[in-house]
């Protein structure tokens, strides 16, 4: 039996770094590979058991407020590497988390 792949198209995994404007910046290759489905499910799982530790961690109430949903981007690189994606000084960075809170009904505690 042949192993399932799926193509990926992401960005490749590089440590290269040049001189711009703002600094050194990542060089950002992309490419399109196939990948193993088992590789991706092996990434998968460990990416969401290392969230499950940080949420285990979080409290349920802010104040007023409790947490309703949370959005996580998570990206794959070609290699079939699972990250979370961050917003910060680096160039074309998005957002990793969106936590969605809601106010706390007067009665519940």
């Amino acid at each position: 039996m042949t192993e399932s792949k799926i193509t990926v198209i992401g960005r490749q995994d590089t440590t290269e770094e040049r001189g711009g404007l703002l600094g050194p910046v990542k060089e950002w290759l992309y490419s399109q590979e196939e990948i193993s489905v088992e590789k991706i499910k092996s990434e998968l799982s460990d990416f969401l058991s290392s969230m499950q530790e940080i949420l285990d961690g979080l409290p349920d109430k802010l104040a007023d407020y409790e947490l309703e949903s949370m959005d996580i981007s998570v990206e794959i690189s070609s290699r079939g590497n699972v990250s979370l994606m961050a917003v910060g000084g680096e160039l074309g960075g998005t957002g990793g988390l969106t936590l969605h809170l809601k106010k706390k009904s007067p009665g519940s505690k």
